[in-house]
C-alpha cells in the first residue's frame, strides 16, 4: 500500500505534470488557448488539476489520478463520496452541467473500462 507524501506524492505529481505539460504543448501548436492550473474560484476548481480553454472555445476540467491500488478503476469508486462529501465523477459531471461548452476529463495511470463503456453508450445515443 502506497504511503501518503513521500515518493508516492512525487510520483503523482510527475504524473500530473506530465499531462500538463502536454496542455502547454497544445498551446504552441495553437490548439488550445489558456491554461489555468488550480482556478482560484471554488467553483471553477472543485476536484479538478487544471483547466484548458481549446481554440474551439470549449473548455476542458481536468481531473488527473495516478492510481496504485486497485486493478483499475470503477464506477463505484469514481462515484464514492469521499471526506468533503464529494466524489470524482461528480465534481466533473458539475463542471460540465454549468455550461454546454465544458468537457471533463478524467486521466489516469489505470483504465475506466466502466466509465468508457458508459461514455460510448451515450454519445451512441444523444448523437
Amino acid at each position: 500500500m502506497p504511503t501518503h507524501g513521500g515518493t508516492s506524492d512525487k510520483f503523482g505529481n510527475r504524473y500530473e505534470f506530465l499531462w500538463a505539460v502536454d496542455q502547454l504543448l497544445r498551446i504552441l501548436e495553437g490548439k488550445a488557448l489558456d491554461f489555468t492550473l488550480e482556478p482560484i474560484s471554488p467553483e471553477e476548481s472543485k476536484g479538478i488539476e487544471f483547466k484548458v480553454t481549446n481554440a474551439d472555445g470549449t473548455v476542458d476540467y481536468w481531473s488527473v489520478k495516478r492510481q496504485t491500488t486497485q486493478a483499475g478503476w470503477t464506477l463505484a469508486l469514481l462515484t464514492a463520496n469521499g471526506d468533503s462529501g464529494r466524489s470524482i465523477l461528480g465534481d466533473l459531471i458539475g463542471h460540465v452541467q454549468r455550461s454546454e461548452a465544458n468537457h471533463g476529463v478524467f486521466a489516469s495511470t489505470l483504465g475506466a473500462g466502466a466509465l468508457e463503456e458508459l461514455r460510448l453508450y451515450i454519445a451512441d445515443e444523444c448523437f
